[in-house]
């Protein structure tokens, strides 16, 4: 059956206007499922489809071509952002950094740095930095926001134009059919998208009240405070390092009383530029090298930026980043985080006490150590591996709970936190060698859109909000969600360009290779998912990175317990929605609730208030709380009350769950609805219920730490068996859930996701 005969399906399109969700569904997974095999399988549609994209006459070129005359004011405004850097850097870029005895001035100087990139990196400062760039788009480039929007839609015309032209042309072969058909149905979804967007408009796009609410956020979640905490930490790194001077010098005299003929060295720059482990013959002297002409370093002329600075910073920076991600690690296992952090963070210490003696020797052996260490595919395996490898004693039960919530979990915290050290990295890097910006240096730019991609997925996610767009892929609004993505993978990737274009101020040169693929086969595929070229950004890895960071950067954000939501229905059963206030959290010293399982080992909170993947404002739970825990295990009352309602013997349906819920006398302190109002009484609700256990009746009394019920097993082959307390005004669920918190955790009572807890509730 052709591609064709199965996107095109007679009961598709005989669907009513009022399925339009249904229809967005299947022509989007049916869109890139066909897609995703013909580009695995270098088809011809896909072959067309980079034609299109990478065609140089199109208006893309025209942009490029009218943005020329205008870098010289961006690159006068950036130059004047970089001097104080800059300033620092002319200090020791002309030291003879193959001389031992020069090692403490260039680590003082190289720290100086760090610290300055730290203080530069404060909430007040990145909003006013966000602010300027801004400024240098719209005025100095004068570029719009609506630039880019008619970019993307150029882009999606072109991809569809090319894959209609034979069909159109009159070519009637199989694979033209199928062509012309993916085309229609690309068609057929914007049309349902175009007018869902008339029916949910997004938000107007201002970037000034973004930027406000960015720095409101970062201040919120005690940015400012971890910086100065790894500040800090850095300082003591600074000592440490010191202190080890005195032995890297002994080595290097020794090796210098050595009589052996020198071998190849690992170079740090070079294998950064190339993309891959490199030796040289002395990485003080790159321009002698076979590839010198290809880093624009063999010109003879006197460059910027010394090729011996270039060495020294690049080894020095991959240590001090490797310091800052063991400390990151560090201090997510005080938060109780300590599963993969203590892995990781023992690997990147490892890391970086090998990079500072890697200078130590000459050998062709330990010359390609370094290159296998270094390399980023090893990197990033190692990591992952150990991360996955430790989440095992984070789960205390099945395989299928291990595999799909605590191992993807794991994974990703294994990258909390530690991409600043190597955007910052990459970023010095990409600007030092454009500052050279000679040959192919102009093309090695992607410390600028890698920062502008990670820039744009929060910005994205502000843009978008945590209310009417907070939706799940696989949600009754598949539609919107859709639509969601698409808008904030598109303005991801608006400020990714908008990384290429500073890049081009910097260089005044914009990368041709950017915007053309050098690949065929199966390294076509590689190049398009990596970060060589913009396409995979354009059409793939901004909506990837946009949607795995949209639900990390709104979780836990409650506006300190003022953020609420009341839902009602109309007569016709739908569905409405409205934010409300509330007064925010209560004190944690007064709170009358405990945790609600025994005193005993650890448990892990699986997902807290405001979690992306049901405790948002879409499902209505915002103040919900999983724990992780095994069925058949005692849970108890977090609190004195009275039941009010008991179901256990419900049979395994989707859609019905074994629960208790109790009933508490109102409490001034704890027990707020609405702007503060005192309620006459709140549920707790605690789900699901063990089959036939739960122990108490309805209208009976129960105090704080009574075994209520036993946890029994969540519906489906593949779900995790979890518990589930929440907090309500009413026991219909008008107001589902309010902000409480638990007397026996530190701090605000607030439990976090990823955190583990020991109770102190029971008797």
């Amino acid at each position: 059956m052709s591609i064709g005969n199965i996107l095109i399906r007679p009961q598709l399109l005989a669907r009513q206007n009022n399925d339009a969700d249904a229809q967005t569904m299947d022509l989007f997974f049916g869109l890139m499922m066909q897609l995703s095999q013909d580009f695995a399988a270098g088809g011809n549609s896909s072959k067309k489809i980079i034609a299109a994209i990478g065609d140089e006459q199109h208006e893309l070129n025209t942009l490029i071509q009218s943005l020329v005359p205008k870098l010289e004011g961006a690159n006068a405004t950036m130059m004047s952002w970089l001097n104080p850097y800059l300033s620092i850097i002319d200090g020791i870029k002309n030291e003879d950094f193959s001389d031992p005895s020069q090692m403490g001035q260039v680590i003082d100087k190289i720290f100086e740095l760090a610290a300055k990139i730290i203080s530069d990196l404060k909430s007040d400062k990145i909003a006013a930095l966000l602010n300027n760039l801004a400024d240098i788009v719209e005025n100095d480039l004068e570029l719009k926001y609506a630039t880019f929007e008619q970019l993307f839609l150029s882009f999606f015309n072109r991809i569809v134009d090319a894959l209609e032209a034979d069909f159109l042309g009159g070519v009637q072969t199989d694979e033209a059919v199928n062509q012309f058909a993916l085309a229609r149905q690309a068609r057929r979804l914007e049309k349902l998208l175009t007018d869902l967007l008339k029916a949910n408009p997004l938000p107007a796009f201002n970037v000034r009240l973004l930027v406000a609410e960015f720095q409101r956020q970062l201040e919120m979640d005690g940015w400012d405070t971890s910086l100065d905490a790894i500040q800090g930490q850095l300082e003591k790194a600074k000592q440490i390092i010191s202190d080890l001077i005195p032995v890297i010098k002994m080595v290097l005299d020794l090796q210098g009383t050595r009589d052996i003929s020198p071998g190849k060295r690992y170079s740090w720059y070079a294998s950064w530029f190339l993309d891959e482990g490199t030796t040289v013959a002395d990485p003080f002297n790159l321009e002698n090298e076979p590839f010198a002409q290809d880093m624009g370093l063999g010109s003879g002329q006197t460059l910027p930026i010394g090729t011996g600075f270039l060495e020294v910073w690049t080894q020095f920076s991959k240590i001090v980043s490797s310091i800052a991600k063991a400390i990151i690690y560090g201090l997510q296992i005080d938060k109780d985080r300590k599963v993969s952090p203590a892995l990781t963070m023992g690997w990147q210490i490892t890391m970086a006490i090998l990079s500072m003696f890697s200078s130590a020797g000459e050998s062709e052996t330990l010359a390609d150590f370094y290159k296998f260490i270094n390399d980023d595919t090893f990197q990033k395996i190692i990591t992952k591996v150990l991360a996955i490898g430790g989440s095992f004693e984070e789960y205390p039960g099945g395989f299928w709970e291990w595999l799909l919530d605590i191992a993807p979990a794991a994974s990703s915290r294994q990258s909390d936190g530690t991409e600043i050290p190597d955007l910052v990295c990459d970023l010095f890097l990409s600007l030092f060698t454009l500052i050279n910006s000679e040959a192919k240096n102009k093309d090695r730019i992607k410390g600028f859109t890698a920062l502008g991609r990670y820039g744009g997925t929060r910005i994205a996610s502000l843009a978008l909000g945590r209310k009417d767009l907070y939706y799940q892929v696989f949600s009754d609004n598949f539609g919107l969600t859709v639509l969601a993505i698409l808008s904030g993978g598109a303005i991801t990737y608006a400020f990714e360009f908008i990384g290429w274009l500073l890049s081009g101020a910097v260089s005044r040169g914009f990368s041709d290779r950017y915007w053309k693929f050098e690949s065929e086969g199966f390294s076509l595929v590689t190049e398009f998912l990596g970060d060589k070229n913009a396409f995979g950004g354009i059409l793939l890895n901004s909506h990837k990175e946009f949607f795995t960071t949209w639900g990390d950067f709104w979780a836990g954000k409650t506006d300190k317990g003022a953020f609420g939501v009341k839902v009602s229905k109309d007569q016709d059963g739908k569905i409405t929605r409205q934010e409300i206030k509330f007064k925010g959290y209560p004190e944690q010293s007064s709170s009358p609730y405990k945790l609600p399982f025994p005193k005993s080992k650890p448990v892990l909170c699986l997902q807290s208030h405001q979690g992306f993947s049901s405790h948002n404002y879409r499902k209505g739970q915002i103040y919900a709380v999983d724990f992780l825990l095994l069925p058949g295990q005692d849970i108890l009352a977090m609190r004195d009350g009275v039941v009010e309602k008991a179901i256990d013997t419900f049979e395994k349906k989707e859609e019905d769950h074994n629960y208790i819920l109790i009933r508490h006398d109102p409490d001034p302190a704890h027990d707020l609805g609405e702007n503060g109002n005192l309620l006459p009484c709140s549920y707790a609700r605690y789900e699901v219920a063990k089959n036939e256990s739960i122990n108490c009746m309805v209208n009976t009394k129960v105090k704080q730490g009574d075994i209520i019920m036993k946890l029994g097993s969540r519906h489906g082959f593949l779900s995790t068996d979890y518990l589930q307390v929440t907090v309500s005004a009413d026991k219909d669920g008008i107001i589902p859930s309010i902000p409480f918190v638990f007397n026996d955790i530190e701090g605000n009572g607030v439990p976090e996701t990823g955190k583990y807890y020991v109770s102190g509730n029971g008797k």
